[in-house]
């Protein structure tokens, strides 16, 4: 967990994952075999076996704009990269790619329903003081916070999935033929994962991802254990994975919630259909949106989480 507050400072916006990549890689040498960065930017890393070869897969990007037009009166008109919810961006704070808050979003709108009604405002009053251009990149920021047993931020709920990686890494004792993608472009049709898969060609993946307790469709709670999501829009898990899955949970006491989504998942789920076919899972954190862009993550999920992973990759 020491890790988050380094990770929530790295700019991550899909397609500029670049430096958080260097900072997983640096991270993990000496504790795989294996470890580059690939050509679309993926983070591929390899703990040699003799056992099945497994993919564990872990989305790394962020959500943010691009500048797509600069107005008369010096205001930043934005286009969203990612799963954007417009009308929550009123007010959030926005950084460059060297870190530094240049602007605050805001809306002349009385209702807020796209990107068209946002525009970043600068505090310029003249060109001089734009200190972006058309094609430049931003990325919400807000610093993490603490109260009680949980966790809340803007992005603590991909850095705590991250950080988590980074510590699972280090406790490895398996005998899968065992491959890490941190994976790029998550949240534009998870390009990088999908190559990656291609590249690799595991017998089983698991994507490490996130599960929301605001969801409608599920019962998924805080508190409550790992998320092992069995169904959702783009797969229904394989009943041996599924039954290993939750057989290594069960043996090393690790609480756990099982969802079945309708219309919501992950389209990284099509890594299934690759090659020959690839037996592929969910294992997620849980999180809640706390209101804005606020999100929640509780620490005894979170510990849960790292526990059973390693569970379920590590012998025995």
């Amino acid at each position: 967990m020491e890790n988050i507050k380094i990770i929530e400072n790295i700019f991550a916006l899909s397609g500029y994952e670049n430096d958080l990549a260097l900072f997983l890689l640096s991270e993990t040498k000496g504790y795989v075999d294996e470890g580059y960065i690939d050509k679309l930017g993926n983070v591929i890393l390899r703990k040699k076996g003799t056992g099945e070869k497994l993919l564990i897969n872990v989305p790394i990007s962020s959500d943010g704009f691009f500048i797509s037009h600069i107005t008369e009166d010096f205001k930043g008109k934005i286009k969203g990269v990612g799963n954007i919810c417009y009308e929550k961006m009123l007010g959030k704070r926005v950084r460059n790619r060297d870190g530094k808050i240049i602007g605050v979003i805001m809306s002349d709108s009385n209702e807020v329903k796209d990107e068209d009604d946002l525009y970043v405002d600068f505090g310029a009053y003249k060109k001089e003081d734009v200190l972006v251009k058309v094609g430049d990149v931003l990325e919400v920021f807000e610093k993490s916070f603490e109260v009680g047993d949980n966790l809340y931020g803007v992005s603590v709920d991909r850095c705590l999935n991250l950080s988590a990686h980074l510590d699972i890494i280090k406790n490895l004792n398996t005998d899968f033929d065992l491959y890490y993608c941190f994976s790029v472009m998550d949240n534009t049709g998870f390009k990088g994962a999908k190559t990656a898969a291609f590249s690799i060609n595991p017998d089983i993946c698991i994507t490490s991802s996130l599960s929301y307790e605001n969801l409608k469709e599920t019962d998924i709670k805080l508190n409550k254990g790992v998320v092992v999501r069995i169904k959702d829009s783009h797969i229904i898990v394989n009943k041996n994975l599924r039954d290993m899955v939750i057989k290594k949970l069960s043996q090393n006491l690790v609480p756990y919630q099982l969802e079945v989504l309708s219309n919501s998942g992950l389209s990284n789920n099509e890594i299934m259909y690759l090659n020959n076919g690839i037996l592929t899972a969910n294992i997620n954190l849980p999180a809640k949106e706390a209101g804005g862009l606020i999100k929640t993550v509780n620490k005894n999920d979170y510990k849960e989480f790292k526990k059973g992973l390693i569970a379920i990759i590590n012998k025995g």
